[in-house]
């Protein structure tokens, strides 16, 4: 007489095509374990080979990882690219968090594992968006210096010991027609404004940062200085 196990109840569509879409999703880096839950890769090891050398197809999205880039891109497709625009800059498969470049606590561990870390910002980035806005509206060399044309940026990574917290940040004079800037945070505490190149000297009593207001026709140009490396620390790195 034929049992019930001769006959196993049909599995559903659905359980199948998850089965299938499980199996074909392996780690991008080793490709031959299942990925983690809500990731492109095994575990932690892989995790760090993503961050430091890429995926191991290169022919496929660099944010989901399951399909073909499109022709002239590297993304899949619009979705992905928009995804793209807000993706850690570490390991470029997850949106960052928030403010921060990293999208959590891996990424920020990995990278102040190789502190100090500078991370190119990809051109279509909101990131990269935000600092060549940043730059543009702080140029004021006039029309002697035109503003250059930015070639490259990258995020300056620091460990916890390194970073301290900030208040502002400013950009530098432009000092050639091909460079390289550093957009820094830095802490001013009580600031002393001058006029002159010789009125103060040094650090005056009672301030913690010098700010000379001069002016070239009618640009006005500061400078400012900061008396301990406590005070400053770089964030971006513009390459022109």
């Amino acid at each position: 007489m034929c049992t019930p196990e001769c006959h196993p109840r049909p599995v559903s569509t659905f359980v199948l095509r998850a089965q299938v879409l499980l199996t074909k999703m392996r780690c991008v880096v080793c490709k031959t374990r299942s990925v983690c839950e809500d990731y492109v890769t095994c575990g932690l090891t892989c995790i760090e080979k993503l961050c430091k050398d890429g995926p191991t197809d290169t022919t496929m999205c660099n944010y989901c990882h399951k399909l073909p880039k499109i022709s002239g891109k590297d993304q899949c497709g619009q979705t992905c690219a928009d995804k793209s625009k807000i993706a850690c800059l570490l390991c470029k498969v997850r949106p960052k968090n928030g403010r921060y470049q990293l999208c959590g606590k891996t990424c920020k561990r990995i990278a102040t594992k190789s502190t100090p870390l500078i991370v190119e910002i990809p051109k279509h980035h909101t990131t990269y968006e935000m600092v060549e806005n940043k730059f543009k509206n702080s140029w004021t060399a006039g029309a002697s210096n035109p503003l250059p044309t930015i070639r490259k940026i990258f995020k300056i990574i620091e460990n916890d010991n390194f970073l301290k917290p900030y208040d502002q940040y400013r950009a530098y004079s432009y000092c050639g027609t091909n460079g390289a800037l550093l957009l820094t945070k830095v802490v001013l505490g009580n600031i002393r404004t001058v006029n002159g190149w010789n009125e103060v000297m040094s650090c005056p009593p009672g301030n913690d940062s010098v700010v000379f207001d001069r002016k070239v026709g009618t640009v006005s140009l500061n400078e400012t200085i900061v008396y301990s490396n406590d005070a400053i620390r770089p964030v971006f790195l513009i390459i022109f």
